[in-house]
């Protein structure tokens, strides 16, 4: 019974690595394509994305992402932070950890096939986890200020306090004359 279980373990051991593998080889490879209406650009490389994704590269899961809603121009904004880049302009494309300014076809087909054949983290995972390390700087510095209001709150306090107590023993020393 214990060589089965060990044999198990064995097979568990050397099975897993390649399932885990297999597993990334099938993961779509993540496109984020910035546009917005009427840029001939723009038009350039989403039909050429299409044609690619139908044909050459059907792994690539296209977002594009038109900069005239409000909610594109927010993702926008932190993938922008997110990739340490500025842009002034559309198409922007973001491929695993390549960010593509303009329409150079050649460099945005380069990023897809790097991310086909390596492992490229999806753009959508590198926004995200931006956006959280901002929430958790953001909370850390709102601690950091409740925590300065809180000591000032302490001060007062400990300033009123000691008024009163110097009040006492005055009044006490006072009293304490008076009586002699």
């Amino acid at each position: 019974m214990k060589y089965k279980f060990i044999i198990f373990l064995l097979l568990a051991f050397f099975i897993m690595p390649t399932t885990s593998v297999l597993a990334e080889e099938n993961e779509p490879i993540e496109v984020y394509f910035f546009v917005q209406q009427g840029c001939p650009h723009c038009a350039k490389v989403e039909n050429q994305l299409k044609e690619w994704g139908t044909d050459k590269y059907p792994e690539i899961e296209i977002h594009k992402l038109d900069i005239v809603e409000e909610k594109n121009v927010e993702l926008l904004i932190n993938a922008l932070s997110a990739y340490n880049f500025q842009a002034e302009g559309v198409p922007l494309t973001f491929i695993g950890e390549e960010h593509i300014i303009g329409a150079d076809l050649e460099q945005i087909e380069n990023a897809i096939l790097n991310c086909k054949e390596n492992f490229c983290p999806k753009p959508s995972e590198i926004i995200q986890n931006y956006a959280d390390r901002q929430a958790e700087q953001a909370s850390a510095e709102q601690l950091i200020i409740d925590q300065q209001e809180q000591k000032e709150k302490n001060t007062k306090v400990l300033i009123i306090v000691g008024i009163i107590i110097a009040a006492i023993l005055i009044f006490v020393y006072l009293q304490f004359i008076k009586n002699k």
